[in-house]
């Protein structure tokens, strides 16, 4: 009887499908199966409302259901008053809801006939498909598919993203628990329609077609390939199955399987072009590059509107650092896919990658304003806050990426840098002269950072900030190990950006490091050559800070006066802060007492 009822609402044949399921209802008033089918087979906004509820009142955790009501613009929370249901119902159920599980509906008059259409559309689709899932770390890609050439069918729904509001609120380090994180979707008072697939082709005689396009949209990829495998036995002619088949297997990792059907795909409609941006991921991943340029080339021409298509090959151009080639693909796409996220979020990689900070922070903002389930544009957000010194920003998008990404190392590098507020080299420059006083913030910055080293990242830019952690810390031998490894790097830096002073920086922290050992003779060698290359008062008056301190602990008081009062001559606007405070002390000692009075008083 279900499989009549599914088959009725297929057909549109409302009447036929709401008889069926009242009399399975009748049997069974507790099963959401039903309650949401019925759903897609009743008519008015209320009634959809009731049936959803209905669903989540037997099944909580419904996603499908709660983007129903989503989109119906119903509120989730429960209230007293009761939906208004339509009358004379031939298909209504003796069944009372409790008065705390019923839902007010809201009236949006003007907006009404679209919220039907959607929601309709989607209930119809998500239901057709098995259900859309929100898989994290991997949400949806929210792009637009035009018109293919490709015979058959098209998707009969139009993605429209729900522009929601969530705000995160907490800057607190994530909680260490064993337990799966809150999907984003979870965060939000509306989702998104599902992306739909590029060609959908009704196959009515192939039952395995259905059950592979069912087992494909829940990423149940071996289970697909399988059904997939006897619809393209029943159908050998159909080049979408053995698309689906080839993406299938491509998707559980059987490459040399999926270039045969993907190839077999081609053979039967030569201008298919999913199949030619399938084959050219595999390519690609297989490090035959050119070959997979020409594949992503091959679909464009087979359909110049293929929005994924002019994605892939951005990507291909962002690694390969032809970052015009890549933005020219993405303004392609941003014209495809107005609402995608997508291009804002490539774009924001780019500018990054191009020291482009304001701009990659503008786009990172667009990306994440368009779709907030988007977990890549977490991180790319955060980056692109913290290298523009926006920490509270930084933060609170870092903190919710590494609640689903907690093994990206680079991730933990990331939000170690924006606990210690270190942006860029300005802020390392100042920590590596400038002794860090919050030891708090230093212990929450290394312990990001001992995450970052266990999830395999230790490029010398992380070493070369974590060295700053460890002067904070005192930890003098652990800092001279890193600042060691990152001479050449730093050497580099400077060359690119000398008014960094990154070069100056490294050698007062490494003569810093030598000092906390006890290694006095190699701190003073080390702040004397940091002296020989100051280029100003300001860098003047931090090595002479430095150098009185180890000439104290080596014993040489009057070296130690000499740098002291040298200090103690300079502008008192360009001493840091930091080190007045010392200053003062040490002026009083300097000051000589005053000659006894030969006139007793």
């Amino acid at each position: 009887m279900l499989r009549d009822a599914i088959e009725a609402v297929n057909q549109e044949r409302y009447e036929r499908a709401r008889d069926i399921l009242t009399r399975l209802l009748r049997q069974d008033q507790n099963n959401p199966v039903y309650w949401l089918w019925m759903s897609a087979a009743v008519q008015s906004h209320a009634d959809k409302l009731y049936c959803l509820q209905n669903v989540l009142r037997s099944d909580p955790q419904n996603q499908t259901a709660k983007q129903g009501l989503a989109l119906l613009d119903a509120e989730t929370s429960p209230v007293k008053e009761s939906i208004k249901l339509s009358e004379h119902k031939k298909w209504a159920v003796d069944l009372k809801l409790p008065s705390n599980l019923l839902i007010n509906e809201k009236q949006h008059r003007k907006t009404q006939r679209i919220i039907y259409v959607v929601a309709g559309l989607l209930i119809f689709s998500l239901i057709l498909l098995g259900g859309y899932k929100l898989a994290v770390p991997k949400p949806p890609a929210l792009i637009v598919f035009q018109a293919t050439k490709t015979p058959g069918l098209l998707p009969t729904y139009t993605p429209t993203p729900t522009l929601v509001g969530y705000v995160a609120q907490s800057t607190e380090p994530p909680i260490e628990s064993d337990k799966q994180p809150t999907p984003l979707w979870g965060l939000l008072p509306a989702t998104y329609t599902p992306t739909p697939i590029y060609i959908n082709t009704p196959h009515p005689i192939s039952e395995a077609y259905r059950a592979g396009m069912l087992a494909f949209q829940q990423t149940n990829w071996d289970t697909a390939a399988n059904y997939f495998e006897q619809a393209s036995q029943a159908e050998p002619g159909a080049a979408d199955i053995a698309y689906y088949l080839a993406e299938s297997q491509r998707q559980a990792g059987n490459s040399s399987q999926a270039l045969l059907n993907y190839q077999k795909a081609m053979q039967v409609n030569p201008d298919f072009a999913p199949a030619y941006l399938g084959r050219a991921l595999i390519r690609i991943s297989l490090g035959k590059e050119i070959d997979g340029l020409k594949d992503l080339n091959q679909a464009l021409k087979c359909d110049p509107k293929f929005a994924e298509a002019y994605l892939e090959r951005a990507k291909y151009y962002y690694l390969h650092d032809q970052f015009t080639e890549a933005e020219d693909d993405l303004n392609q796409l941003a014209k495809l896919a107005p609402y995608s996220p997508l291009p804002h979020l490539w774009k924001a990689k780019i500018a990054l990658q191009k020291a482009e900070l304001n701009n990659a922070l503008e786009e990172s903002r667009q990306a994440y304003d368009l779709d907030h389930t988007l977990l890549d544009t977490y991180q790319t957000y955060g980056q692109a806050a913290l290298l523009n010194q926006d920490y509270e920003l930084a933060r609170a998008m870092l903190q919710i990426y590494l609640q689903y990404s907690k093994k990206d190392g680079f991730g933990w590098y990331l939000y170690g840098r924006a606990l210690a507020e270190l942006g860029n080299t300005t802020d390392l420059s100042q920590a590596l002269m400038i002794e860090m006083t919050n030891p708090e913030v230093i212990a929450s910055a290394l312990k990001a950072f001992q995450k970052a080293e266990i999830n395999h990242y230790e490029q010398e830019d992380f070493l070369l900030f974590r060295s700053s952690l460890y002067l904070g810390n005192q930890e003098g031998q652990e800092a001279i190990n890193d600042l060691i490894k990152t001479r050449s790097y730093v050497l580099q830096l400077n060359k690119t950006n000398p008014i960094s002073n990154i070069w100056f920086a490294y050698n007062i922290g490494l003569g810093r490091a030598f000092f906390y050992t006890g290694r006095n003779k190699e701190a003073i060698s080390q702040l004397n050559m940091a002296e020989s290359i100051a280029k100003d008062q300001q860098q003047q008056a931090i090595v002479y800070f430095w150098r009185a301190l180890v000439y104290e602990r080596e014993g040489q008081p009057s070296l130690a006066n000499r740098d002291w009062s040298a200090l103690s001559r300079l502008p008192e606007s360009i001493i840091p802060d930091k080190f007045k405070t010392v200053l003062s002390e040490k002026q009083f000692q300097l000051t000589p007492s005053p000659a006894p009075s030969a006139t007793p008083p």
